[in-house]
């Protein structure tokens, strides 16, 4: 008798104690996320990537219909069907690849375990024990964090690293500031730090909000943009990391100069096959005409010469009009984009500027982004003098959705704006629904591709 009622009793008790472990993160978080950084995140696509990881155990229909993000993650933290420290992974990578600036450096030095180690209890020292909870400091491991759920920048205007980790592939640093936007509303700067430990290669993740303000514990810096935060960043990552980052000075040209073959190669798949059929058909009309001309300009003043180079740059000038009225004129722009997407074009050109002939500037623009610039009267006008030119330092280019959107029309495009200089080298994302990890890190692969 005593056994069949003892039974019962330790079943509940066991239950409990379950159900006690089961909410412990939510006891022990206060799952700071959801208030201090749900501006940061695309909610749609961080719950696509929260069903991947519980499809099997959780019943999706139900996680769906929870209305708020707390209710969401109260669902799978407390359901055991996600662990709080996968929860808060995926909010890092979500916010992540829902920036919308990206700047591209390169580092020589190599970082083993001690060294990293070493800057973060450095950085932990000089900004997270003096501006995080101290019931959190025992989880300021000097190994890393992830403390997302916990720590939010709640002192506005200074610098909070709620996340500092590593592997032995990467080493990602989480940077992140409170400050009054222009709109007067408290906002979140962010930026993100991946280091590649393998090829030396590191981006900084930059949110795009506008405001100025000064960071009261780093030395009152003023930061007005999304690029003076990054500068400010990385300085700071690097003096802590003890790492010297690849002078922009020596290799921006060539970076330019690279980014314009790509171009060029995504207006070749577009109307390459085209353009060669046309040239087939009128070069050798053409450079008689000139030789022609050439002679009797000559005839007139004999101080007129035209030696071969300058013939072939007026012909390509001729040409580059006959082949703008050919392209305009003759073929629906949807049949050719159709095309190059069969040829393997993942993206053209929209918008361009480069320097031309004696550092005179040149631009050329689509009417929108559904408009490849090879459909644009303009651009042949000036294809001369770009190819003269050979570089390209600002453009924007417009990437296929598709592979990354299925619920999206086959031709539907996202742009970038890529800007090469002395001081950086910029990617920005104008798309601010339509972004996710394998979009950015494809965009990513592609450019860094294109420039080694």
């Amino acid at each position: 008798m005593d056994f069949l009622f003892f039974y019962p009793k330790f079943l509940f008790t066991q239950n409990i104690l379950r159900y006690q472990e089961a909410i412990k993160p939510l006891l022990d978080s206060k799952l700071t996320y959801v208030d201090s950084y749900i501006s940061l995140i695309n909610e749609s696509e961080l719950y696509k990537e929260i069903i991947k990881k519980i499809r099997e155990e959780a019943n999706v229909e139900e996680f769906n219909n929870l209305s708020t993000p707390t209710l969401k993650f109260n669902y799978v933290l407390s359901n055991q069907h996600i662990s709080l420290n996968s929860l808060n992974s995926l909010i890092l990578d979500n916010i992540q690849f829902n920036c919308s600036n990206i700047f591209f450096e390169k580092i020589n030095t190599r970082l083993d375990d001690n060294d990293i180690i070493k800057a973060f209890e450095r950085i932990t020292k000089n900004f997270s024990l003096k501006n995080v909870a101290s019931n959190y400091h025992e989880e300021l491991k000097s190994s890393g964090y992830n403390l997302l759920d916990r720590i939010t920048a709640s002192v506005e205007n200074e610098l909070y690293f709620p996340v500092l980790e590593f592997s032995k592939s990467y080493i990602r640093i989480m940077s992140v500031v409170s400050f009054l936007d222009s709109d007067g509303i408290r906002s979140k700067r962010v930026c993100i730090v991946k280091i590649n430990r393998e090829n030396g290669q590191v981006s900084f993740y930059v949110n795009g909000k506008i405001g100025k303000f000064k960071l009261k514990n780093l030395d009152s810096i003023t930061i007005n943009s999304p690029l003076s935060f990054f500068q400010e960043i990385k300085l700071l990552i690097g003096k802590y990391l003890s790492i010297v980052y690849e002078s922009k000075k020596n290799v921006y040209k060539k970076e330019r100069e690279k980014m314009f073959i790509f171009c060029k190669k995504m207006n070749n798949l577009m109307i390459g096959q085209e353009s060669n059929t046309l040239k087939e058909y009128l070069f050798s009309t053409l450079k008689r005409q000139i030789k022609t001309i050439s002679k009797k300009m000559n005839t007139l003043n004999n101080n007129v010469k035209l030696n071969e180079e300058i013939i072939e740059r007026i012909q390509g000038k001729i040409f580059s009009t006959y082949l703008g009225e050919y392209i305009t004129q003759g073929f629906p722009e949807d049949t050719l984009k159709k095309n190059s997407i069969e040829k393997g074009c993942t993206c053209y050109p929209t918008k361009i500027s480069f320097k031309g002939q004696e550092l005179s500037r040149g631009r050329a623009s689509a009417r929108n982004k559904n408009f490849p610039l090879t459909f644009e009267s303009v651009f042949y006008s000036l294809n001369t003098d770009i190819e003269i030119s050979g570089e390209l330092d600002e453009f924007t280019l417009a990437w296929f959705d598709k592979p990354f959107f299925p619920e999206k029309k086959d031709l539907s495009v996202s742009q970038t704006t890529i800007k090469i200089n002395k001081g950086y080298f910029s990617i920005v994302i104008l798309n601010k629904k339509y972004k996710n990890r394998e979009m950015v890190e494809f965009i990513e692969r592609t450019i860094r591709t294109a420039i080694s």
